[in-house]
């Protein structure tokens, strides 16, 4: 069953995308109200957890992904990792007539 992913991180890169999926899939522009970013000491990658309304993540949501996509994806990340149900609010993409 396809899934959408929220991704905050390296997983925004296309290139990481590329070399661990073997494709870019459809994404667009996200955010997570009611979490904040954090660096982990003493590693490369940041990490999320959920604060006040007040603050807010943002990143991509990845669409239409397989669960064996979605079980890469979760091997990628980091022993601390948790994958979560979140909502985040799918920022609307403006064109300008004619493009």
């Amino acid at each position: 069953m396809p899934g959408n992913a929220f991704v905050y991180g390296t997983l925004m890169c296309e290139d990481v995308l590329t070399r661990l999926l073997r494709q870019v899939p459809v994404m667009q522009p996200a955010a997570l109200q009611g979490y904040t970013r954090y660096k982990v000491q003493g590693a490369v990658y940041p990490a999320i957890l959920p604060t006040n309304s007040a603050a807010k993540v943002e990143g991509q949501v990845l669409f239409e992904l397989s669960e064996g996509e979605l079980n890469i994806l979760d091997q990628y990340e980091s022993y601390e990792y948790e994958r979560r149900s979140v909502s985040p609010r799918l920022e609307v993409r403006c064109l300008a007539p004619g493009l």
